[in-house]
């Protein structure tokens, strides 16, 4: 669950005194649930029966044969629009592609 999760926030020092920018908060907090929701998806494509072979900040990679790419990114799409229990209402979307190696 989210809450139970740890948050880290950015802080820095100076001269003995702390400070937290609040963008850095949010950012981080941002990122944090952004991170929970793509783990989350990739959890279930896993379950699904699909291959997670990577995944890096919002993107989840997967391997599937020749035959089976086009079923495979339809899922895998389908998982990446789809929310968690716990962030209904969460606007998501998803793009992918089919190639032979990993790509930016």
């Amino acid at each position: 669950m989210l809450w139970r999760r740890p948050v880290i926030f950015a802080k820095s020092v100076n001269e003995g005194h702390s400070s937290l920018w609040r963008g850095s908060a949010i950012e981080n907090l941002v990122q944090k649930v952004a991170r929970d929701v793509v783990f989350w998806q990739a959890l279930q494509m896993h379950r699904a029966g699909l291959r997670v072979v990577l995944m890096a900040h919002d993107e989840v990679v997967l391997l599937a044969r020749d035959e089976d790419a086009e079923a495979a990114l339809e899922a895998a799409l389908a998982w990446m629009q789809t929310n968690p229990p716990w962030a209904e209402g969460l606007p998501l979307g998803a793009e992918g592609k089919i190639t032979d190696r990993y790509t930016k």
